[in-house]
């Protein structure tokens, strides 16, 4: 449970980086983050979400290291597409991520374009502390409400501390500001500061 953040955020990530892929189609994390802890098989799964593919696995942590398990299935027949498990340690977490990514693409016949082969490989940070904060940032970020909004803020803040041009880091900490305005009844003024630092981020 105290690595619940890593675990959904490394997720997140894997999801974004597939994302990049135009010859893929991936579901948004909303959407597949509601059948983490749920019962349905995978064909169910695979029909409501209509896609033909799912990737599932588990994250583990301990220490300085990382263990990750993926497994590509085929959600109408049940058959494995891929499958690998990653056990290194914690700053190989970026180019595992890459690896997988690369992996499913290559699973999957999607034709990997150099501009997203680069795009893939390129991080926002190579600062595990700093990614760390950050990923803690984004899981208070999505509890949706006012003391995790602050958490997430701090958390964010903290991630910049160690690596200031962190451009994630600066967006969710824009996000969050904007979240104030949206959802929280604070000032206009925040729209201001989101707009500022989202610049930076980009």
């Amino acid at each position: 449970k105290e690595d619940e953040y890593f675990s959904d955020g490394v997720t997140e990530d894997i999801l974004t980086h597939l994302s990049k892929i135009s010859g893929l189609k991936v579901i948004s994390r909303t959407s597949v983050m509601k059948y983490k802890n749920h019962d349905k098989n995978l064909k169910e799964i695979g029909k409501e979400l209509g896609v033909e593919t799912i990737l599932e696995g588990s994250i583990r942590r301990s220490g300085n290291r990382v263990r990750i398990v993926g497994q590509l299935i085929n959600a109408a027949t049940d058959v494995h597409l891929w499958a690998e498990t990653y056990d290194r340690e914690l700053k190989d977490i970026f180019s595992i991520q890459s690896e997988i990514a690369e992996k499913i693409a290559a699973a999957l016949k999607a034709n990997l374009l150099p501009l997203e082969k680069e795009l893939i490989e390129t991080n926002s940070t190579l600062n595990t502390e700093a990614y760390t904060f950050y990923l803690k940032g984004r899981h208070h970020y999505y509890n949706y409400n006012n003391e995790d909004n602050d958490r997430a803020i701090n958390l964010f803040k903290k991630a910049l501390d160690v690596d200031s041009s962190y451009a994630l880091a600066l967006a969710g900490l824009a996000d969050a500001y904007n979240q104030r305005v949206l959802k929280y009844n604070y000032s206009i003024d925040w729209y201001d500061s989101a707009l500022v630092i989202s610049k930076k981020s980009i």
